[in-house]
């Protein structure tokens, strides 16, 4: 996870979040928001810290974080929490990703109990992503057959590029370089990946911690726009 330090004597905001995906979409975690953060406000020094999704909560409670970037689906909500305030900065389409020499692979879009006789790759243990996946399947009437595991997009395209199965990735994962991989869009509703930024309440968090999450609103704004037109290429 990234996290930025509250107010001391220097302010130091720490900033805790999840790996969104790896490679080029981390683009999002620290470096973006980081890097305008500190041009708007170079009183504050920022920490980066990365942790799993399943502990985020817990460690903002305890201190550990200012701010825990994380992500949920809406298929596999996050539990209420009173004391955390949840602050929306984005929702991705999730998309389907087929070897490249599969034969529904010329098609822009695609059902997913078209898929239900397929090998599938999906999330390890029993995270958010893996429960999205299957979640997904067992609405479209099947239980998918899943032969391979990883919580890594990079990991799991290079898996789908070489014809392993086919796999859910969200939109910032079309920024990873897979040009041979066709990347489907899910009929008739996609599901979604929500990405949020996790603070306690107004009274226990800083000044920093309050600019800190416009600077992320400012980015998830703008990244969006970038990972798709990837899809319509």
């Amino acid at each position: 996870m990234s996290v930025v330090d509250a107010v001391r004597p220097r302010a130091h905001l720490v900033l805790g979040a999840i790996r969104l995906i790896n490679g080029a979409g981390a683009l999002l975690v620290p470096s973006l928001p980081a890097r305008r953060f500190g041009v708007d406000h170079p009183e504050v020094r920022v920490s980066l810290s990365e942790g799993e999704p399943e502990e985020a909560v817990e460690r903002l409670k305890r201190g550990d974080f200012d701010i825990a970037l994380a992500f949920d689906f809406e298929l596999y909500p996050f539990e209420e929490d009173r004391d955390i305030v949840y602050t929306h900065l984005l929702e991705e389409r999730m998309h389907v990703a087929l070897p490249p020499d599969h034969p529904l692979g010329d098609r822009k879009s695609i059902r997913l109990e078209e898929l239900s006789g397929e090998r599938w790759l999906c999330g390890s243990g029993e995270t958010s992503c893996r429960q999205l996946t299957l979640k997904s399947c067992e609405r479209a009437g099947f239980t998918p057959d899943v032969a391979y595991e990883s919580n890594d997009y990079t990991v799991m395209l290079a898996l789908v590029e070489a014809g392993m199965g086919v796999t859910l990735v969200p939109d910032l994962a079309l920024m990873i370089p897979s040009p041979d991989v066709p990347m489907l869009e899910i009929e008739p509703v996609a599901p979604t990946r929500r990405v949020w930024a996790l603070s306690l309440g107004a009274g226990s968090r800083s000044g920093a911690t309050d600019a800190m999450i416009e600077t992320l609103r400012e980015v998830s704004a703008e990244i969006l726009p970038a990972a798709r037109p990837a899809l319509a290429a």
